[in-house]
């Protein structure tokens, strides 16, 4: 619920910029000191936009954008699951990008998996959960997971937490395994 008020923040706040007569491009766009109407209707001019983006700033080149270092950690050691070998790709976070978190292991005895749970935690607080299902029947032995997703470029500045739970046995709420990938933007 959380996440949600805050992309409708941010898309409300972009529109009421965008939407502003104090913005450079809708003035240059509108021409708001020549005004053309035609049936009570502005009239729009793409190529005319187009100009006053290119011209204002917003075709300008983006700056750089820096990554910001991941760590990736068990948070459920000693579990069914034990992890031998956990990775993040790539190593350092970027908006707008994909990151992909994986884990192999061994399973110590069968299990019936259900799914992936997603919880992210911004500044202490979840704003994120996902479950992602899994479902099978794994016999003990050699077993791996992964969870891949895509960081929006609006995310704000904070400190992160992503923990991606490995759930089964009977009744699907068994935690088989955890990792946790933490991270802070800017």
């Amino acid at each position: 619920m959380f996440r949600y008020k805050i992309f409708t923040l941010i898309v409300c706040t972009c529109m009421v910029f965008v939407l502003s007569t104090d913005n450079p491009v809708t003035r240059k766009l509108l021409e708001l000191d020549e005004v053309t109407q035609e049936n009570n209707r502005q009239e729009l001019n793409l190529d005319k936009f187009l100009a006053a983006a290119s011209t204002d700033y917003l075709l300008a080149v983006p700056p750089k954008a820096t990554g910001f270092p991941i760590t990736i950690s068990d948070c459920l050691k000693g579990s069914v699951l034990q992890l031998v070998n956990i990775k993040v790709v790539p190593t350092e976070l970027t908006k707008g990008k994909p990151i992909s978190m994986k884990a192999q292991g061994v399973l110590k005895e069968d299990r019936d998996v259900s799914n992936l749970h997603i919880e992210a935690f911004y500044n202490g607080e979840v704003i994120f959960k996902n479950d992602v299902d899994k479902t099978a029947h794994v016999n003990k032995g050699p077993y791996s997971f992964a969870y891949d997703n895509n960081v929006p470029t609006f995310t704000p500045a904070g400190k992160w937490e992503t923990y991606v739970y490995l759930m089964g046995g009977k009744d699907k709420t068994e935690k088989l395994a955890c990792i946790l990938a933490t991270f802070e933007t800017s």
